[in-house]
């Protein structure tokens, strides 16, 4: 690459943010083979370096193929990459004119699934739903301004209140409770009748019922082998021994797992990184705990690291 550009720190690192990676993403999608060496956060700080350099400015890729690469993960041009244009994309700025909408916006709806897509299509595309569902939104922002808000006084037909003391009642218990209370009312009643006519989409249904079925609701069929069964005592509670064994194996296999594919959590617990401190740790409490207390320790471990 030229060494008279750089980086654009600031829009390396919006677009590390809006396609939610960290560097090490960046590295382990750039670099796959490299990657599965570095395992424990100290390698994986090692192995970031490089990506690190770039982002600060310091160093830029080697070739062209790399810039690429790494403008295809962040989703962005070159010349937004290296700050010669203020927008990501140069195929997002006609969309920004034409519908006055932010790039991050185009970005997300860019990214939705095709009966998300859909979904946004009937709601803004279709008079009788647009209208109501914009308009609505619209009514409750001007009511919870203020300007508006502690100068409101809503008014029944005067022919019922005049004739009626319960309206007569009913108009002072509406100005006296929050105005926003009875436009979320309204929300509600508005928001089931869009669904309503959402539903009578067959296309869309059948979109979201194929998208979510894939994703949700796969059907699986395990058959546990004997050494799985929960063995119980005599009171009928499962053996405190077998418990501890299912529960250790369970956090181990988690932990190896994630290790494996190099993924690094924060489970908030100080001295837990990887499966060899909680294999150091699970031996020591085994030797300073009863069976009680341990199990009820390794149960708040599974528990943070779920």
């Amino acid at each position: 690459m030229n060494n008279e550009f750089k980086i654009h720190t600031e829009h390396f690192k919006e677009r590390l943010t809006i396609n939610r990676l960290s560097l090490f993403d960046i590295f382990k999608k750039m670099y796959p083979e490299k990657a599965k060496a570095y395992i424990t956060p100290t390698d994986q700080n090692n192995a970031v370096r490089k990506i690190r350099n770039w982002q600060d400015g310091y160093a830029m890729p080697k070739t062209l193929n790399e810039m690429l690469a790494l403008c295809e993960l962040l989703n962005c041009d070159v010349d937004y990459l290296i700050g010669k244009q203020e927008y990501a994309r140069k195929d997002n700025l006609n969309a920004m004119q034409k519908t006055g909408l932010e790039e991050i916006t185009i970005e997300e709806i860019s990214e939705l699934s095709i009966s998300e897509k859909h979904i946004i299509d009937a709601m803004f595309s279709r008079t009788n739903i647009s209208f109501s569902f914009i308009g609505l939104i619209k009514k409750m922002l001007f009511y919870s301004h203020p300007q508006v808000k502690n100068n409101s006084h809503i008014t029944l037909d005067k022919e019922l209140t005049s004739k009626d003391d319960d309206y007569s009642n009913l108009e002072k218990s509406i100005n006296t409770s929050e105005i926003l209370e009875i436009l979320s009312y309204r929300l509600g009643i508005e928001m089931n009748e869009i669904i309503k006519t959402l539903s009578n989409d067959k296309e869309l249904s059948d979109e979201i019922l194929l998208d979510y079925k894939n994703k949700y609701f796969s059907p699986h069929r395990k058959v546990l082998p004997v050494e799985e069964l929960p063995k119980f005592n005599a009171d009928g509670k499962i053996e405190t021994v077998w418990a501890i064994g299912f529960i250790e194996n369970k956090i181990l296999d988690r932990l190896t797992e994630r290790e494996e594919i190099g993924n690094h959590f924060d489970y908030h617990i100080k001295w837990l990184h990887n499966v060899s401190d909680f294999s150091t740790m699970m031996k020591e409490k085994r030797l300073s705990m009863s069976k009680d207390d341990y199990r009820v320790w390794l149960n708040e471990i599974e528990r943070k690291t779920r």
